[in-house]
């Protein structure tokens, strides 16, 4: 079987959507696929190295941030990934595999195939973060949901997500396919049952929709000599958020930390006694599942697909979204609580061991792309 994966972003970039294609390309490798990767260049040094038999073929990259693509950078793909996609001869291809239909999979109207995966993986839902890509939506909303509706399958990364592109194709077969971790390289630590102070970690794109204004403000409330916060990542909204450090006079106790690699967050979350991101609308965050597969009690949002890994009160703590003095609470009940911090850390490594790993990632995409070429033929 011979598959293509097309991608804007790619590791360390992009989060999810990038991981996934890496480790979809080193599961399927593995398997004896001969994959192809059309993806701009990303560093690889925090990952293991790509199988010698994946071939890369680079495309010339423009990036907001470390995290962020931005309008510019979707548009910078569109060209010379496009230019790129028009040379590929398609036809020594048995699956197609888009990860994210806004901007990857619009390439697909340049030239068609019979065996296409569209894995959808939230900010190319119309709907999800919408402040930041309604225009972008409003243009090419019939765009991407035709390019949804052409394909052999579709897929998410979430139950939460899928539903919300239900909205727009009720009657669309969706496959949820969840995403893994990397546990040879996010693994637990012995317990600290009474650390001083608690050290909070938070760790994505530094922009609203993750909710760390409300993590900051919720940090005004705790004693001082107690609890210290640490951000992990890069993004557009940093610079409000140092202003809200500052107007609550928290530089002390809230530290920015920037963009790290997979191999040095690992070693911050093993420090780390609480994870927490109260995001609002991710589809699906892998960083809780790397916070988990360190032993780290984790608390999110009761909102997107954290509702899906976290069960309130057994795995980790949910609170409402947009609500800093519910974080506030949930974050002094762990500090008082140590056996309750154990609890939540084993029943989440339970949880990691059951449910995420690449591997199963790999085999289910390789059962997809088994499956669609069997019908088609």
């Amino acid at each position: 079987m011979r598959v293509l994966i097309i991608n804007n972003e790619f590791p360390p970039i992009g989060g999810g959507s990038g991981l996934g294609s890496y480790y979809l390309a080193r599961e399927l490798a593995g398997r004896g696929v001969k994959v192809t990767v059309l993806a701009p260049q990303g560093d690889f040094e925090s990952l293991p190295t790509l199988p010698p038999e994946v071939r890369f073929i680079p495309v010339p990259s423009w990036r907001k941030g470390i995290h962020e693509a931005g309008k510019r950078g979707i548009f910078w793909f569109l060209i010379f990934g496009g230019i790129r996609f028009l040379v590929l001869r398609l036809k020594q291809f048995d699956v197609l595999i888009y990860y994210s239909s806004i901007p990857a999979g619009l390439l697909s109207f340049l030239k068609r195939h019979r065996r296409e995966v569209m894995t959808l993986h939230g900010l190319d839902v119309p709907g999800r973060d919408s402040a930041s890509f309604a225009m972008l939506h409003r243009l090419l909303t019939p765009f991407n949901v035709r390019t949804w509706r052409q394909s052999a399958a579709v897929t998410t990364n979430s139950e939460n997500l899928r539903q919300s592109a239900l909205r727009l194709t009720p009657d669309l077969p969706i496959e949820v396919i969840p995403q893994g971790v990397d546990r040879t390289m996010f693994y637990p630590t012995p317990f600290r049952e009474k650390p001083q102070p608690l050290i909070i970690i938070g760790a994505g794109r530094l922009i609203p929709l993750k909710g760390f204004q409300y993590l900051v403000e919720a940090m005004r409330d705790l004693p001082p000599e107690r609890f210290q916060l640490r951000l992990i990542g890069k993004g557009a909204y940093e610079a409000d958020l140092r202003v809200m450090v500052e107007r609550l006079n928290l530089h002390d106790r809230v530290k920015f930390l920037g963009y790290h690699t997979q191999g040095q967050t690992a070693d911050l979350l093993r420090e780390a006694d609480i994870f927490a991101l109260p995001s609002y609308g991710d589809s699906f965050a892998n960083t809780f599942l790397e916070a988990m597969s360190c032993g780290v009690p984790v608390i999110g949002a009761a909102a997107g697909g954290a509702l899906e890994l976290i069960t309130h009160g057994e795995n980790g703590l949910l609170v409402p979204p947009h609500d800093a003095q519910a974080l506030t609470t949930a974050l002094k009940m762990l500090e008082s609580d140590p056996d309750l911090r154990l609890r939540l850390r084993e029943a989440g490594l339970a949880t990691i061991e059951r449910n995420y790993s690449w591997e199963t990632y790999g085999w289910r995409y390789w059962e997809l792309c088994q499956r669609i070429i069997q019908q088609r033929r």
